[in-house]
């Protein structure tokens, strides 16, 4: 497999928590939160930094795709579930389980954790569609012979 996107994303939990003690938080929560995120964050202690962390998840995974908020981009669309061990697992569904059928992903690889006041996540896509990791490159000026050259996300440049 090789990695056709990757996104990360770091929230403060003080920014969590302000927002939701605004007046707009249920619409807020509705918006981003699967009910069994919900349910979850109000069995834990640590609400506000759990759903901190969700946040970031689903913004990691929103980067991952390339894609900026749009009316077919739905928060809900991306669970984040608890495995077996407690490692962070994601479903997708409607339009990110579309795309990711469309761009050929086997494969989400999601790491999240928080300190004080900060949450933070990254994700990986992996699968065997190359024309997708087209997407991701890095674009290289070099100085001897001034010509651009492109390198593909994650291999090794000697």
């Amino acid at each position: 497999m090789i990695p056709l996107g990757a996104g990360i994303d770091i929230i403060a939990v003080s920014r969590m928590q302000e927002v939701l003690e605004n007046s707009g938080s249920e619409a807020f929560m509705r918006k981003v939160y699967t009910p069994q995120e919900l349910q979850r964050a109000d069995e834990r202690p640590d609400r506000i930094p759990f759903l901190a962390r969700i946040f970031a998840a689903k913004e990691a995974l929103f980067k991952t795709f390339g894609i900026a908020g749009s009316e077919q981009v739905q928060f809900r669309d991306i669970e984040i579930r608890e495995g077996q061990f407690g490692q962070p697992l994601v479903q997708l569904s409607g339009y990110f389980a579309d795309l990711a059928l469309k761009r050929g992903v086997q494969q989400v690889l999601l790491s999240i954790s928080y300190d004080g006041d900060y949450a933070v996540a990254m994700a990986v896509l992996q699968g065997t569609n190359a024309s997708c990791a087209e997407s991701h490159v890095v674009m290289l000026k070099s100085n001897q012979d001034q010509q651009n050259k492109v390198f593909p996300s994650g291999e090794a440049i000697a």
